[in-house]
């Protein structure tokens, strides 16, 4: 099930940023999974992880904050999985 916290909204702001930095992550067909594991290897590939994504763009999240914080956010997980 999709969480509701989740909106396409909050995608778009994350993938538009993204595709600033040459990462495409809504090409084809996707569903959720698919794009949290797009966004993911995105950001870390493109080392974003700590980059700031700028003050406009993250209004919907109240304040600037970093790649991995707005991945974060939206899909209530950490950027990098933590080892059990």
């Amino acid at each position: 099930m999709i969480d509701p916290k989740i909106t396409m909204d909050q995608e778009f702001i994350l993938a538009k940023a993204l595709n600033e930095h040459g990462a495409r992550v809504f090409t084809g067909m996707t569903d959720i999974d698919i794009r949290r594991e797009r966004f993911r290897a995105a950001i870390m590939e493109n080392n974003l992880a700590n980059k700031k994504i700028g003050k406009r763009r993250v209004q919907t999240f109240a304040h600037t904050l970093t790649f991995a914080q707005v991945f974060q956010l939206i899909y209530s997980q950490p950027l990098v999985p933590q080892l059990l």
